[in-house]
């Protein structure tokens, strides 16, 4: 995919590296990216039960929580469309920056799993509130309270991802829905994504709030 719209994020295996790689990507962008595709460097998309798996990237500054936030902005940006190509396994942080992203697309043998509690608290209680806007409040309590592993066609099923493919048509339908983006014009794109945005960001923001006062009063 060799379009100077498009922008690929290699994900590293490590949670920490991949999270860092993540914060500063977008600072590198030319003004002619439009869509950013996040996808794993090997046979997983991102696994990790916690960012605590691998040690903190020592050139990280200011706190956790504004870490947090830099990759949130990175991924949300008005004039940017963010896509999860979720392969192999997705759980913990991976799955909370997949939920981050605007659209994700997985494969049928996929592994995902939601973990509550990652150690990085804006992502979590950003994530629990996408999982219960995509899914529901039943379907997002039982996969945040177990944890258990589900696949791909369930994902799909739930309205967490908005393709399923085999590991075979992957690539293709990454390319064939990148191009269906691009067909939008750029202008009119980002106005559509900034009216969408704000409308989910009015109706979650005293929950967010909450959420994150209640996350920082706990151990």
């Amino acid at each position: 995919m060799a379009d100077p719209q498009v922008a690929i994020a290699l994900l590293p295996a490590g949670p920490a590296a991949a999270l860092a790689l993540l914060r500063g990507l977008t600072d590198s962008f030319s003004g002619a990216v439009r869509i950013l595709v996040v996808r794993g460097e090997g046979a997983d998309f991102f696994c990790g039960e916690a960012v605590g798996d691998d040690p903190e990237p020592t050139d990280v500054a200011g706190t956790r929580a504004e870490f947090d936030q830099s990759i949130l902005r990175n991924v949300r940006r008005n004039d940017l469309i963010s896509i999860a190509v979720l392969h192999g396994r997705a759980t913990g942080v991976g799955l909370a920056l997949a939920l981050a992203c605007d659209q994700r697309i997985v494969t049928d043998d996929a592994q995902l799993a939601f973990v509550a509690d990652t150690g990085h608290r804006r992502l979590d209680v950003e994530a629990l509130g996408c999982l219960r806007q995509l899914v529901g409040r039943a379907p997002a309590l039982d996969l945040a309270l177990t944890g258990r592993t589900f696949g791909g066609g369930e994902a799909l099923e739930l309205g967490l991802a908005n393709r399923c493919v085999s590991p075979g048509d992957l690539d293709a339908m990454v390319d064939t829905w990148v191009a269906e983006l691009l067909a939008m014009p750029h202008a009119a794109a980002t106005e559509v994504k900034a009216v969408l945005s704000a409308s989910a960001q009015s109706r979650w923001a005293d929950e967010l709030a909450a959420g994150l006062e209640l996350a920082a009063t706990e151990p």
